[in-house]
């Protein structure tokens, strides 16, 4: 998670690294740097995290201390075990209607009632011998600079987002604010697209297909999620809901429970991690 969150503020072709130590870590913890400074840290309140971004201006080391504040991300992002394959994974099912509104870039934002002071277990700076942990190079591509270049609209409510190629990272859902608070919106992603024909027409439920009367459409459902299929809740005004864990993917299913919300203005972006070769 805390990766995830540096690598949606890295620079192109940063290298970036995180490391929790020595405390208990939520799930889906958060980390964000402003000028007023860090706000929270993926090692909860419990212990601290060692994160780390080598690009061209070299490298900035941040360790969560006292002088931190931190909040329970897994309110709002409320993680799962997510199943269906051999790969361990944790899908987001996140509420925005949960989430301190502001916290991530509101110079302005006052930490209330949730958050707390961090209570590091170690003094980073007293800990002999601790080091963050040593992470291979990669090129990280900001969500800023990855907006899905095809979206088709199968119907009043199914959408197919196709990013045109292979890639390891996660989304980022955002809204100018037209979708009505509560609209839930289910995400699926994965590597091919399968016949709509070969789907059951039952809406937007876990299985369903954008066709009524199937059909030999080629495009329409994704396949291959590698149980990649989780569902978003959003709230009143502009927002952004920015998943953390990475997955293997190219083609996204973002399917909304009305079509209200879908008529909505909203858009699809990616970040992306991956070695330069």
């Amino acid at each position: 998670a805390a990766a995830a969150a540096a690598a949606g503020s890295a620079a192109p072709g940063a290298a970036v690294g995180c490391g929790a130590r020595r405390g208990r870590s939520t799930s889906a913890g958060v980390a964000a740097a402003s000028r007023g400074g860090l706000r929270g840290g993926r090692s909860g309140a419990e212990g601290w995290t060692d994160c780390w971004a080598t690009g061209s201006g070299g490298s900035l080391r941040l360790v969560t201390d006292a002088t931190w504040s931190s909040f329970d991300a897994d309110a709002y992002l409320r993680p799962r075990r997510g199943g269906g394959t051999s790969y361990v994974k944790a899908l987001e099912d996140t509420d925005a209607r949960r989430e301190p509104v502001g916290w991530r870039d509101d110079d302005a934002f006052a930490p209330g009632e949730g958050w707390a002071a961090a209570v590091p277990v170690l003094p980073a700076r007293k800990a002999a011998g601790l080091h963050a942990a040593m992470a291979r190079p990669v090129m990280v591509t900001p969500a800023s600079q990855l907006l899905v270049p095809s979206i088709t609209r199968l119907n009043a409510t199914w959408f197919l987002a196709d990013f045109g190629r292979e890639l390891q990272g996660g989304l980022v859902l955002s809204s100018g604010g037209g979708i009505p608070p509560g609209s839930r919106v289910r995400v699926v992603s994965g590597e091919s697209v399968q016949r709509m024909a070969a789907h059951s027409a039952t809406g937007a439920g876990r299985g369903g297909s954008p066709s009524a009367t199937g059909g030999d459409s080629s495009s329409g459902v994704v396949g291959d999620t590698w149980g990649f299929d989780f569902e978003w809740t959003l709230r009143a005004g502009a927002q952004t809901i920015e998943q953390h864990q990475y997955m293997e993917f190219r083609y996204v299913n973002v399917v909304f429970a009305d079509s209200l919300a879908a008529r909505a203005g909203w858009a699809l972006r990616a970040w992306r991690v991956e070695y330069p070769w």
